[in-house]
């Protein structure tokens, strides 16, 4: 683990968050027992989790993201099941920190937001186990992939996929590419101003 400072936030955002991934888990197992008409709140829900996720990242980890582009110094934000949040300095070039519990993740990157393989590497582990949200901030844009129904065996696989593709691409435009061609059925792929 490499984490120099620690900053810990609960808030209306946070503890939304919190209620907001209880009622997704909630749906989950309504629908998983039959409760098919629950689909669309099930959605909803997931929607709801991705946009107050993104709230959160703009307004706690913007002077990060700064930081991070004068100095290149990471930073890692974190949203656990009982509302609170945790954001760690990193290194240089990279942070990493054991997330285990974590519901939603973003970590900020010098320049241009798009994950490296070995982040989407690290999103492919997450999300199968739970995670609704992987992201990238910078003061360039914001990247996030997000569950946006049930997560399938072949979004897995093409997770991973897009992982080893991406290491090919020579331009941001070849990335990109590879990106837009990627098809997830239960992920959803946003690549925002920041």
């Amino acid at each position: 683990m490499s984490v120099k400072r620690e900053e810990l936030v609960r808030d209306s955002l946070t503890l939304n968050l919190s209620r907001l991934y209880a009622r997704v888990l909630e749906l989950e197992e309504q629908i998983e027992s039959g409760r098919e008409d629950l689909l669309e709140g099930y959605y909803e829900a997931l929607r709801e989790f991705r946009e107050s996720f993104r709230e959160f990242v703009r307004t706690r980890l913007r002077s990060f993201a700064e930081e991070t582009m004068e100095t290149g110094i990471e930073y890692l934000a974190f949203v656990t099941e009982d509302g609170n949040a945790l954001i760690l300095e990193g290194d240089e070039g990279r942070v990493t920190a054991p997330v285990k519990g974590a519901i939603a993740e973003v970590h900020t990157h010098p320049g241009v937001c798009l994950p490296s393989p070995q982040d989407l590497r690290t999103a492919w582990h997450l999300l199968s186990k739970g995670m609704l949200v992987f992201s990238v901030y910078s003061t360039e844009c914001y990247f996030s992939i997000s569950v946006s129904g049930p997560f399938t065996e072949d979004d897995y696989v093409n997770l991973l996929k897009l992982s080893n593709e991406v290491k090919k691409a020579r331009t941001v435009e070849e990335y990109l590419d590879v990106l837009k061609k990627t098809r997830f059925e239960g992920l959803q792929v946003e690549l925002l101003p920041p």
